[in-house]
């Protein structure tokens, strides 16, 4: 049986200096405290890559207005007869209503707390003599340092009940104070307003519920580390076996702390803004959905709630271009209205991720109104051809975003998904007795992904998928690894991820690639090859010193949690396997990789 806690522990991450890459967050899902190596938000000005946050699922502001996408002029397409409008570009005439759309509602910083000497402000030249853990099995931040050469500890932690964060402070002098700034919002990545003089209170060196909260956070830690799956790696012989442990045990606490909400995650959590704060359908399945999988459902399940809440609004999100059933939106707030933009209304992948996550947590009968309805949309989406087959058709735009909506045809990886998908909906009627000729109809006559000179393509009109379009997503090579297709041919499979790994630009490639990629590399039988991707050496599958998969040369993702979240659902892949694969079909057997693990389910398919 393995010591899940020496697992954990071995990870803390631990600072002897200022990083401004790496501060640590605290939090339970629903609320998230971000501090600097004072274990507070004392340098806020001085972390300019990564904002020091207070942030939570209910915590969202709007800028004085109020439109609605019929307010902004739309970009009209033609195809097969059919006129579709969607809310793409920025007309001049609406330029208003189409910013004002993009950039409300916005996650807002609640408050800012700092470290005062003799009421003055602190700078990171009186700090020395630094020691900061973050304990990751009891959710505690102990901060060590001096200031002005006087020893100050501070321990901060937060409530994995309620939405509370308590700290105590002490010092050797009786010099320092606490002060709690309240900033206007904004929709930029801090989160914060400071243009106005913020409401200022003095504040006690210890919070009169401290110990209350710091058992709290004992207890809940403690129950979500014993209760979910853990891998040790420590006998394994491989130098980057640790490497691989540290991302691993940090990625779960950190999707815990920012991905485990009442409401799908941003891609950066409640750490800071990206994109407003608000979140992209196309990305929860990519943050959550290792949850189910390492025994924590309930992680997962909190969320499903708000597609209930939001599926009248997806299904007039369908209805504005004459579909019927729910077309989930890419890039929302709480409300679930779809953002204008060149990319977000014409996303379709998003569509069968609700499915594909019910199926994992097995609640598909339970929340059969959104299983039929999202399944109706995508049957009513494809075009019927003139070969007898079902199409995905212009306009759209698939994962690999780089392809004028106009152009595309039949992109692989989501005809791949829209087979996924419809599979699980027809099982799903069938169990409860439902009718679904439909379905079954689109699902046994979908066109199959497009393959030129032997290579499985973009989609059918990219011909020159790999010297073009190489960049970004590989998009083409994940309808075979982070879901099944028993109709992909694996030689042909085998040739084009070959090709990728040859010609592909891995620097524009995001977070989630290399894990998605490395699932593909093991259903093929490449276990070598699914270890090196998982840890390939680029800019964007860097893990810093806190685990934040930080997207170097964004200015805007300093921490990216798609790239978390897609390590632990590969990794589950790779130990527990698939379908009836076992045996850690994703690590090579050749001594290297003796590895353990306990507590992990294998994909269902």
């Amino acid at each position: 049986m393995i010591d899940k806690k020496k697992v954990v522990r071995r990870h803390n991450p631990k600072l002897n200096k200022i990083n401004i890459e790496s501060p640590l967050t605290i939090g339970n899902g629903e609320f998230a405290f971000t501090a600097d190596i004072t274990g507070l938000q004392t340098l806020y000005d001085e972390y300019t890559v990564l904002p020091l946050c207070t942030m939570s699922q209910q915590g969202w502001d709007s800028y004085p207005g109020s439109y609605t996408l019929e307010n902004v002029k739309k970009t009209v397409y033609e195809y097969n007869g059919k006129k579709f409008e969607y809310a793409v570009e920025r007309f001049d005439e609406t330029g208003e209503a189409y910013d004002w759309l993009r950039q409300n509602p916005h996650r807002l910083n609640l408050k800012r707390i700092r470290l005062l000497w003799d009421g003055e402000k602190i700078h990171s030249g009186d700090i020395s003599e630094i020691e900061q853990e973050l304990d990751l099995y009891t959710g505690i931040l102990y901060s060590n340092f001096k200031l002005h050469g006087h020893a100050v500890s501070v321990q901060t932690v937060c409530s994995q009940t309620t939405n509370e964060i308590a700290y105590s402070i002490t010092c050797s002098e009786n010099r320092l104070s606490v002060q709690i700034d309240h900033p206007k919002s904004s929709h930029k990545k801090s989160a914060s307003n400071w243009d106005i003089l913020p409401n200022e209170q003095t504040a006690a060196l210890r919070s009169p519920f401290f110990e209350d909260v710091f058992n709290d956070s004992i207890r809940g830690w403690k129950d979500f580390w014993q209760n979910t799956g853990i891998v040790d790696f420590s006998n394994a012989k491989d130098p980057r076996a640790f490497e691989l442990e540290r991302r691993m045990v940090l990625s779960m606490y950190l999707t815990a702390v920012n991905c485990a909400g009442s409401l799908p995650p941003a891609e950066t959590g409640l750490t800071c803004n990206s994109w407003y704060g608000k979140f992209h359908l196309e990305m929860h399945i990519i943050h959550a959905g290792w949850f189910p999988l390492w025994g924590q459902s309930k992680c997962l399940e909190k969320s499903f709630g708000w597609y209930e809440k939001i599926l009248n609004n997806a299904k007039e999100n369908a209805a504005r271009n004459g579909f019927v059933g729910a077309r989930w939106p890419k890039m929302v707030g709480p409300e679930g209205i779809d953002c204008p933009s060149r990319i977000a209304t014409l996303l379709i992948w998003q569509q069968p991720h609700i499915l594909y996550m019910l199926k994992l947590t097995g609640l598909t009968e339970q929340y059969w109104d959104i299983v039929k309805e999202t399944a109706d949309f995508m049957c009513d989406f494809v075009t019927l051809g003139e070969d007898g087959r079902y199409h995905l058709t212009p306009p759209l735009i698939p994962a690999q975003e780089e392809h004028n909506p106009g152009d595309v045809f039949d992109p692989a990886f989501e005809l791949c998904y829209w087979r996924f998908g419809l599979e699980i909906a027809v099982e799903t009627a069938k169990t409860l007795g439902e009718e679904c000729s439909r379905w079954f109809d689109v699902l046994n006559n979908l066109a199959e992904p497009p393959v030129i000179n032997g290579l499985y393509q973009a989609h059918a009109n990219c011909p020159d998928t790999f010297k073009s379009f190489n960049r970004d997503h590989p998009s083409m090579l994940f309808g075979y690894g982070f879901i099944p297709n028993p109709l992909i041919d694996r030689q042909i499979m085998n040739a084009t991820v070959d090709k990728v790994l040859s010609c592909w630009d891995w620097k524009t490639a995001w977070g989630w690639d290399f894990a998605l990629t490395a699932m593909t590399l093991t259903r093929l039988g490449r276990p070598g090859d699914a270890i090196d991707m998982l840890l390939f050496d680029t800019e964007k599958n860097s893990y810093v010193a806190s685990g934040n998969n930080f997207q170097r040369g964004r200015d805007d993702l300093p921490l990216y949690l798609p790239g978390n979240g897609s390590l632990l659902f590969a990794l589950a892949m790779m130990l527990a396997g698939y379908g009836d694969t076992r045996d850690k079909p994703g690590f090579p057997k050749d001594g290297l990789w003796d590895v353990e693990f306990e507590g992990i389910s294998p994909l269902p398919y």
